[in-house]
């Protein structure tokens, strides 16, 4: 016989008398729930009981039963509220983190009076939207919309809105923003009968096709200059390749090649009227034999038109 056993049997007769304390009579219900010999001889015991107190014994029994059902359900409730609480911490923890990101990143479309938009025309066809962000300390993203209204007599027309945004929750930027320009395609003005600055709600015309009074202005030479050499970075990209982990790199000189053509790019920026006013750029214009051994670097002769 196990010690165990002993123990139990030897506490069973005070647990029957009801003089045991809590702790040894859960001890007894406890053993005699898995051990069949220990079970058959406190029902032994019980049997050589006088029948009231046989009857009290069963009673007490009954409850120490009723008593250990009550606390398994008390545990497994605990338990799944405290599995709950912790989904529920969960769910609010990641909505406080999407609303937080969504506030951060959402933008929306600033009044007309805080920006400025001046269209250009290239020699290649192609319109240039020039931004004046007003000097802006707030970084502002240029948009553009295409939407088909309808008119009163049932006829249709394409219209380009352009417009800048901003972030719902005020950022702020180290340095002005820079003012910039954009193109469109050449088939601008056969695809548009409108291209207005601002939204559907809030806007005003730049040009409308067949209006002879909203001649768009041919480009400066200096914006000129600036997209033709654009075209010399868009080539010099090609020519790059993509690692396993997403990062850009060039075979053989290539890479210093790209690196200053951006910085003349940004040098040739700063020169653009129409882009006025402007910071002091970062970096100065090239002498004409780098730009040569940049030249020399593209797939396609390009010609340069530095100012």
């Amino acid at each position: 016989m196990k010690q165990e056993c002993e123990i139990v049997r030897d506490l069973m007769p005070l647990v029957l008398d009801d003089v045991a304390s809590d702790g040894s009579k859960h001890m007894v219900s406890a053993h005699v729930q898995t051990c069949a010999e220990c079970a058959a001889y406190m029902n032994q015991l019980k049997a050589d009981l006088p029948a009231g107190q046989k009857g009290a014994v069963d009673s007490h029994a009954a409850f120490d039963a009723a008593a250990q059902t009550l606390r398994k359900q008390k545990r497994r409730r605990t338990l799944r509220n405290i599995l709950l609480g912790a989904l529920i911490v969960c769910i609010l923890g990641l909505a406080n983190l999407y609303c937080f990101d969504w506030l951060m990143n959402e933008t929306r479309p600033i009044p007309t009076s805080e920006y400025g938009i001046q269209l250009s025309k290239l020699a290649d066809g192609r319109l240039v939207a020039s931004f004046d962000y007003h000097e802006s300390m707030t970084p502002l993203y240029v948009k553009q919309q295409q939407v088909t209204e309808t008119a009163a007599a049932g006829s249709h027309a394409e219209i380009l809105y352009l417009y800048a945004e901003k972030h719902i929750v005020p950022q702020t930027a180290s340095t002005p923003m820079q003012n910039t320009g954009f193109t469109l395609d050449t088939n601008w003005q056969t695809a548009n009968a409108e291209i207005r600055q601002g939204t559907p709600e809030e806007y005003q015309v730049l040009w409308r096709q067949g209006d002879e009074d909203a001649a768009i202005p041919a480009a400066s030479p200096e914006m000129e200059a600036y997209y033709a050499w654009e075209a010399v970075l868009t080539q010099l990209w090609a020519q790059h390749s993509e690692s396993a982990d997403g990062k850009a790199g060039f075979s053989g000189v290539n890479g210093e090649r790209y690196s200053l053509a951006i910085h003349h790019a940004d040098a040739l920026a700063a020169c653009v009227p129409e882009w006025q006013p402007r910071v002091t750029p970062q970096y100065l214009l090239l002498d004409d034999e780098t730009i040569q051994w940049i030249l020399a670097g593209v797939t396609e002769e390009v010609e340069s038109n530095d100012p």
